[in-house]
């Protein structure tokens, strides 16, 4: 919330100023400044509302005006107060002044447009609030998108309801996808069908999506197809035995559908058991047809009577309507007699009375003798005469007018301009009548002569178009040849649809039997699907199918019932060539994608391949399982854990600890850089369980962490365990009859002469090794006329102390191979005396178990040598070495010496100890070392041992191998591009091949 003074503090302010005398001007700028800070903030938050509002995003810039609280009125009060408050204006202008410019206040037009803003926003505010309880609710998807669609509607400018429809477009795409998968149920597959064909996507749909959803469903839907088509069977035999025209209308299309939906045919038995139901369908639209064609002419004959048209017409139409056969309305026929009759009857009782007028004006004329009234009465016969030809030419009545126009020029003499006028009219009616008469015996000409040479379909067609034209304009004489010629072409057209009929029979046969021949596809066996040429041939024997059928329906000659059937058909054979190539093209990428070139390409990451192989499991999954590899690939990708860890390692965590630990990692750094190594390997175990180096890197992490529970000595440490003994710094003077007595010699330089006396600094007995060698005195059992040669370092105490030096310089992982060093040097010294050897042995040996650097099988052997010491050389373990050194030979010395040798001779070999514990620090530098993959192993065969492509040398190779349940880096061996030895608990399918980095 802004903390700058609303405009009602700052008109306070401004009041205050005005009612002082003193104007103070410290607070005056005070004020002058937050002024100008409160408008520049106003002025940010109008600019960043109106740039929302530019681009259409009302919802923010409703944001920015509600994150400034009231902002109109608030920069509505503020001009208001800078303009129109008197009270406050020249306390304004002294305050404020010139140190704003004008155009730093809001505008009342950009006041009104916040306003407009805030209504816009809360018109929307109904749907955001609908749109956030959807999504806490986690409503469905399709809840949220009608939702986001009315927003959209509604905000059509704001681009961010598109991107949020297209981002639950997108999820709802991929959980489509993931039923690709997964063992989805024909419900979920169906409703993911539908949406992918109804909805109208913003995202974009993967391609091959519905066709592989379909694919999926279509076998499921077969399975059912059995079933749905007894029970349809069952439905149509109920509805054909109560005759529901309705229900069997209905049932047809679903059981059409269930061949559309799935491309399984019926069995023979429910087919013969529906084919009734389906003819009697079938009869009962031809009689419907039948009867709207008859219903038609008698409504013909109605119009026909009502219109009063040519006697010969209605009598012809009433010759149909018998021909046909069916009983026509009541008193229909009769009437149409009757008006027959009677107009016949007209037209002669008009002729009488025309002639009987002529004669009596004839005789009136002779007998009245007035030539006035004989000529109106000739004029008024005229007007008749021209009226009725009018009457018969308007109608163009040629069966009226050829009787009508005979008799006025057989009985008129001078038939005058206006008589003389219809009479053209009536001869024009009368030769287009003639016309029309030729046209008519032409058209039955040539069409029995069409009808003779059996003319096509569309010729029928176009012949029962003329002659029903020919028959409307026919008399009554002209009617039975066009009828006669109209029955020979109906009987024409039967014979077509009868062969058609026969030829859709005949061809629908012969592609079932070719069908028979193909099963459909998910009845083949798996070495059938993945067969290339078996999909060329089935594809080409559904294209032959395919041209028959399209050759069948050329041949039909548009049959309306044999095309429907063949089309049917036809789609059938269609469907099949569409999964039959979209299958083909399938199997065509899987071979590509899983073929040696493409699964063994050369990688550079643990992500590149886990990704090779996820996308070899999702795309491929069918032809996997039918190669029986499916399996194989799921163990390959069961490693993506242990390869995500490698990768982590080499690329992450390793370089860490080797800039804290040194390359070796075996460095004892100080304890803060140590316990953040301690962090960095813990945290990495952690996360990754399936390192294949986790127990080694926990070993690490507990000897850095002295709070581990198990606290390994560090080389310094070692170094005092065996300081501790005193046995470095000893020389040995040699004593008549083969005895020895030891001292320590001066170490410092220009010691005095007597210091360097052999018997000097002597040892008498074990208890003197603690003594400071200044207070050593001399032998005095050893007279100095016995010694027999000049004193020289022990071997056992050289080798001693060169073990403490190393170790007071050494590191961690050095510690072993010193003592084992010191171990060899012991036994090897052949000529110190056994006791002396036993005891700086066992010695050497407790201190490196106490220190644990000693583990596994070295350890075991060195503590069983210690317990069998302690039960087979007891007089050895307590023997004064020291003093059996120069005292006489007696049988405990020899009892002792005696088990003291046997002791040394059953110490564990020294060489086999050094190659194991190299061997180990082989094994353990080769777990946390950074291994890179140089190439790919190819899945697991039968036909001979798996090929290996390799960049560079194919020597040092490592896969991962599971042991148990972990992973570990083993040793595999790669000849000429064969692995020749795969080491036990690799996986089955492709696995990565890792070479140590030279780095």
């Amino acid at each position: 919330m802004s903390q700058n003074p609303s405009a009602r503090t700052i008109r306070e302010s401004l009041l205050g100023v005005s009612r002082t005398t003193t104007v103070d001007p410290v607070a005056v700028e005070a004020l002058r400044a937050d002024i100008i800070a409160r408008v520049e903030e106003m002025r940010r938050a109008i600019d960043r509302a109106f740039e929302f509002s530019a681009k259409g995003l009302v919802s923010e810039a409703a944001s920015v005006v509600t994150d400034f609280p009231d902002l109109a009125q608030e920069a509505d009060a503020l001009v208001e107060l800078a303009n129109n408050d008197p009270q406050v204006s020249a306390s304004w202008n002294v305050v404020v002044g010139s140190a704003m410019r004008g155009d730093q206040l809001p505008r009342r037009e950009e006041i009104d447009r916040l306003a407009g803003i805030a209504m816009r926003a809360d018109e929307l505010r109904p749907q955001l609030d609908a749109l956030r309880l959807s999504a806490m609710r986690r409503e469905p998807l399709l809840a949220r998108m009608r939702i986001l669609r009315k927003l959209r509607a509604e905000d059509s400018r704001n681009r961010m309801w598109l991107d949020q429809i297209e981002a639950l477009e997108n999820e709802w795409l991929r959980s489509m996808a993931e039923l690709r998968n997964r063992a989805a149920t024909r419900e979920e597959l169906d409703e993911a069908l539908v949406a992918l064909e109804t909805h109208e996507w913003v995202a974009s749909v993967p391609r091959g999506l519905r066709d592989e959803l379909f694919a999926k469903v279509k076998p499921l839907r077969a399975v059912e197809a059995g079933a749905r088509y007894q029970q349809l069977a069952e439905e149509i035999h109920a509805a054909a035995s109560r005759m529901d025209r309705g229900d069997i209308l209905r049932l047809e299309g679903e059981w059409a559908a269930v061949h559309q939906e799935t491309g399984r045919m019926p069995s023979e038995e429910l087919t013969q058991l529906v084919a009734p139901a389906f003819a009697w369908l079938t009869r009962v639209e031809q009689e419907e047809a039948e009867q709207r064609a008859f219903e038609g002419e008698v409504e013909r004959l109605e119009v026909l009577l009502n219109e009063r048209r040519g006697v010969a017409e209605i009598e012809a139409q009433v010759a149909a309507l018998r021909d046909v056969g069916r009983a026509a309305p009541d008193g229909l026929i009769e009437r149409a007699l009757q008006f027959v009759d009677a107009e016949r009857e007209r037209v002669r009782r008009r002729h009488r009375l025309v002639l009987a007028g002529s004669v009596l004006g004839a005789f009136v004329l002779v007998v009245v003798g007035a030539i006035a009234l004989s000529l109106h009465a000739a004029q008024r016969e005229r007007e008749a005469l021209v009226k009725s030809l009018r009457d018969a030419v308007a109608a163009k009545d040629a069966a009226r007018l050829r009787p009508l126009v005979e008799e006025i020029r057989a009985s008129v003499g001078e038939p005058g301009t206006e008589l003389s006028s219809a009479l053209v009219e009536a001869d024009a009616v009368l030769a287009a009548r003639a016309n029309r008469t030729a046209e008519i015996q032409t058209l039955v000409a040539n069409a029995e002569r069409e009808l003779a040479a059996n003319p096509s379909r569309a010729r029928l067609a176009a012949l029962k178009q003329a002659l029903a034209a020919a028959l409307a304009d026919a008399e009554d004489t002209e009617k039975p040849a066009v009828q006669r010629v109209d029955t020979q072409r109906a009987a024409a057209l039967d014979a077509l649809d009868a062969a058609a009929t026969e030829l859709a029979t005949k061809m629908l046969a012969e592609v079932d039997r070719a069908l028979l021949t193909w099963p459909l596809p998910d009845a083949w066996r798996d070495a059938e699907i993945l067969d290339a040429s078996r999909w060329t041939n089935y594809i080409a024997a559904l294209e032959t199918m395919q041209r028959q059928l399209d050759e069948a329906t050329s041949r039909a000659d548009g049959h309306e019932a044999s095309v429907s059937r063949i089309d049917i058909k036809r789609n059938a054979v269609g469907q099949r060539m569409t999964e039959a190539k979209s299958r083909s093209d399938a199997l065509r990428v899987a071979e590509r994608d899983l073929s040696e070139d493409k699964l063994l390409a050369p990688v550079t990451s643990e992500k590149q391949f886990i990704e090779r192989v996820e996308s070899a499991l999702k795309s491929h999954g069918p032809v996997l399982v039918r190669r029986a590899q499916l399996n194989a690939f799921e163990q390959a990708l069961a490693c993506q854990d242990a390869y995500r860890a490698m990768d982590a390692w080499r690329v992450e965590v390793r370089p860490k600890l080797a800039a804290a630990l040194g390359p070796m990692l075996s460095d004892r750094p100080s304890p803060e850089v140590a316990a953040r190594a301690v962090g960095e390997i813990r945290t990495f175990v952690d996360a990754n369980p399936a390192a294949p180096m986790r127990e080694t890197l926990t070993r690490l992490a507990d000897a850095l962490d002295p709070n581990a529970g198990a606290l390994l000595w560090s080389p310094q440490r070692v170094e005092v365990g065996l300081a501790t003994e005193r046995l470095a710094g000893i020389e040995e003077v040699p004593v008549k009859d083969g005895r020895r007595f030891y001292r320590r010699p001066p170490t410092t330089p220009g010691a005095p002469a007597a210091q360097k006396d052999a018997v000097k600094r002597a040892l008498k007995d074990i208890s003197d090794l603690s003594l400071d060698p200044e207070k050593l005195s001399s032998i005095l059992a050893v007279p100095a006329v016995d010694i027999t040669g000049k004193p020289f370092p022990n071997p056992i105490s050289l080798a001693w102390g060169r073990a403490e030096s190393s170790l007071a310089t050494g590191q961690s992982h050095q510690v072993l191979p010193i003592m084992l060093l010191l171990f060899t040097d012991i036994v090897n010294a052949k000529s110190c005396d056994p006791l002396l050897q036993f005891r700086s042995l066992r010695d050497a040996a407790g201190i490196l178990v106490q220190s644990e650097h000693a583990s596994g099988k070295l350890r075991d052997a060195l503590e069983a040598w210690q317990t069998r010491c302690r039960s087979e050389a007891a007089n050895a373990l307590i023997a004064d070495w020291v003093a059996a050194g120069y005292d006489p030979e007696t049988v405990n010395w020899r009892k002792a010496r005696t088990e003291a040798s046997n002791a040394i001779a059953s110490f564990p070999d020294v060489a086999a100890m050094r190659a194991d514990v190299e061997r180990e620090s082989r094994r353990l530098g080769d777990a946390l070392s950074a291994l890179v993959p140089v190439g790919v192993l190819a899945p697991k065969s039968e036909s001979g041992p798996r090929v290996a492509r390799v960049s560079g040398a194919s020597e040092d190779l490592f896969v991962l191998a599971r042991s148990a349940a972990t992973w570990s880096v083993m040793p595999i061996t790669v000849e000429r591009g064969q692995a020749t030895k795969v080491p036990d608990g690799t996986p089955a399918g492709p696995v990565l091949i890792y070479r140590r980095n030279p780095s």
